[in-house]
């Protein structure tokens, strides 16, 4: 188990996700991490999963942590795309498709936030022009934001459950352009001498976002959905899929792809396209 202890001390990120992880890792990997062939080591590891019956989010996220537990103990790169087709390919569903408002019922929304809900408009307005995680939001803190620049520098990532600052999930700064609309209503909240203070009470928007919804005969979407809004609007809008992805956080250009694929894979008139 000496490989496993060592590798427990590697996992980083939210408080919250390392729990997750190191809980997946010590339930469906550890228990087998022992001196032997890799290959002996992993089939033993798809034995336990298909054994426990275990959900495809949670495999998913299990893959994750196993590639990068062969590659800390094996030094050998793992073909979880090729294990995951082999062992449970018959098990994966299509992606459900992504549930989003539309520019009518993204201003309806908004316009109802404003009238009903303070807080909860200035939040809605920044997630959705600005398409960060909602940890991230309630992270932010006033010397984050560069009005003059029109920009936000995301470092951080609240996590609501122990109200403990840690890493944003990919572990990665970014830095991204924000939209005249929100920096007028950052500047209008800013209180000078407030640099270190956080931006937004934190609380768990989507009771209040759920509510909103119903109230306003909208579809209902989760927080998280307000971040689907903000990429697929721009995608359909024709902006760079790469300048999308990094305004998002993502770790590679494919996640972007993935997500959205429904977007990119829209038939386009090519008629004439040289004339």
């Amino acid at each position: 188990m000496g490989m496993a202890n060592d590798y427990r001390a590697t996992i980083y990120g939210r408080p919250a996700t390392v729990r997750a992880k190191l809980s997946l890792f010590d339930n469906h990997i550890a228990p087998y991490a022992r001196p032997q062939p890799v290959q002996d080591f992993v089939d033993r590891v798809m034995e336990d999963w298909k054994e426990n019956k275990l959900s495809m989010g949670t495999i998913k996220t299990l893959f994750s942590i196993l590639k990068d537990f062969v590659k800390f103990a094996w030094k050998h790169d793992l073909d979880t795309k090729r294990l995951n087709f082999l062992h449970f390919g018959d098990r994966v569903k299509p992606q459900n498709k992504i549930k989003v408002w539309n520019a009518l019922e993204v201003k309806a929304a908004l316009t109802d936030a404003r009238i009903k809900d303070w807080d909860l408009f200035c939040l809605m307005t920044v997630a959705l022009e600005t398409g960060i995680r909602r940890g991230e939001l309630f992270a932010l803190t006033w010397e984050d934001i560069n009005i003059l620049k029109g920009e936000i520098t995301i470092s951080k990532s609240l996590d609501l459950d122990t109200n403990e600052v840690g890493p944003t999930k990919t572990k990665q700064t970014r830095t991204i352009q924000m939209s005249a609309n929100v920096a007028k209503l950052l500047e209008k909240c800013y209180l000078p001498g407030r640099e270190g203070d956080r931006c937004f009470k934190a609380f768990n928007p989507n009771q209040k976002l759920k509510a909103l919804c119903k109230q306003g005969g909208l579809p209902v979407i989760s927080w998280h959905a307000l971040r689907h809004c903000y990429a697929t609007t721009l995608l359909e809008k024709g902006i760079s899929p790469k300048w999308v992805s990094a305004q998002l956080g993502h770790a590679k250009l494919s996640t972007t792809f993935d997500c959205y694929w429904e977007v990119f894979n829209k038939k386009v008139n090519i008629d004439g396209m040289y004339d």
